[in-house]
């Protein structure tokens, strides 16, 4: 059966690594449902923990909380740029030196609005729809770039995964 989205074929991630990116998917998607529950008036956070040098060299690897693989730098990137998840950086003596923010991530509003220009995923070809995709800073967060429509696109999560090397 052929993938809805021409980038599959280059996708280079292990199975574990896909699996993980379906079930992320449906969180993500699951998430952003109106009937949701919530915590406090916000929606659940996933708290990733990674040491600051490791995240800056691009190597080492990320934590969750309760589950027992570790995460690529590369996984880390992936899962700050799609939102819903916080970053906990420590520093050499385990201290936490750095809770990122939640305020970056696109709201409802902009998924709509970028559901409507967007059509679903943008990769010429890639058939996946608007509910199944993950709004990409075009620019990157981390380099300036803006959290507006402007500078958003949708992709769908095989696309975002092999992005830094699909050119």
């Amino acid at each position: 059966m052929l993938s809805p989205c021409p980038q599959e074929p280059g996708d280079i991630r292990s199975i574990g690594e896909k699996q993980d990116g379906i079930l992320r998917a449906v969180f993500e998607a699951a998430a952003r449902q109106p009937g949701t529950p919530t915590m406090g008036g916000a929606a659940p956070t996933v708290l990733v923990h990674i040491h600051i040098d490791d995240l800056l060299a691009g190597r080492g690897a990320g934590w969750i909380d309760g589950i027992n693989g570790p995460l690529s730098v590369k996984q880390v990137d992936e899962l700050v740029c799609a939102g819903g998840y916080q970053p906990v950086l420590f520093g050499h003596q385990g201290q936490v030196v750095h809770l990122g923010t939640t305020n970056r991530f696109f709201t409802n509003s902009q998924r709509r609005a970028l559901a409507a220009r967007d059509g679903g995923c943008v990769i010429p070809g890639c058939t996946v729809p608007p509910h199944l995709t993950q709004a990409h800073h075009v620019i990157p967060w981390n380099k300036g770039g803006l959290t507006n429509i402007d500078n958003a696109v949708l992709i769908c999560n095989a696309a975002h995964a092999s992005i830094e090397t699909s050119g």
